[in-house]
């Protein structure tokens, strides 16, 4: 079981501001956190020695490439982050250096996570079943660290910095959101997506028992 990192010396939201700048993006990590728990699941099946349909495998490389990165991850870097800026937060040595570097951690694994998929599904062999494993599990572990320092940081910074520019800012969310997956739309189609993934990986586990 993994150990989460507390983050205890973060600053606690002030209950009267939360959530109002950052809605979308604490939604995303809703969608986000059902994803990483049918990961999980697969991961624990796949260490059984049982097969994941390769749908359900397509399935979670979409989901990592298309909605946490290309979406979730470019609504801060577009929308979010040039607002924090804009407030005279630098982007080296501050929250926002620190999620851009996890972002290309990400990209990374997630990089390895499709290659070995592909393998997988073309040749079924334990080496391509062990990558899948092994980066799953990495990109698991990281994306729930990355999230945690994001509830409890940098939403935190971000409601107290842009207080009286709500608008503005979800403007320049919603504009990425809809460049990307399509706006509020889309997003539901992902939340959906992620909801019938999570239910699907526990029918095969059951069905597996």
């Amino acid at each position: 079981m993994r150990k989460k990192d507390t983050m205890s010396f973060f600053p606690q939201p002030p209950s009267s501001t939360a959530g109002q700048v950052t809605a979308s993006l604490r939604q995303d990590h809703d969608i986000i956190k059902k994803v990483l728990k049918a990961t999980d699941a697969c991961i624990k099946l796949l260490k059984e020695g049982k097969e994941i349909p390769p749908a359900i495998l397509l399935d979670t490389v979409d989901f990592i490439t298309n909605f946490i990165d290309r979406c979730h991850h470019a609504k801060e870097e577009q929308g979010l982050f040039p607002a924090l800026e804009a407030t005279g937060m630098p982007r080296e040595n501050s929250v926002i250096g620190t999620m851009l570097r996890e972002y290309e951690e990400a990209r990374k694994i997630a990089e390895h996570i499709k290659n070995a998929v592909e393998s997988h599904i073309q040749d079924k062999s334990e080496e391509s079943r062990s990558k899948i494993i092994q980066y799953c599990e990495a990109y698991v572990n990281h994306i729930d660290r990355h999230i945690l320092k994001e509830d409890t940081r940098l939403f935190i910074i971000t409601e107290r910095r842009l207080k009286g520019k709500e608008n503005d800012v979800k403007k320049m969310v919603d504009s990425v959101e809809i460049e990307k997956v399509g706006g509020a739309e889309g997003r539901k189609q992902y939340e959906e997506n992620a909801d019938r993934f999570l239910s699907s990986v526990r029918q095969l586990g059951s069905s597996n028992n």
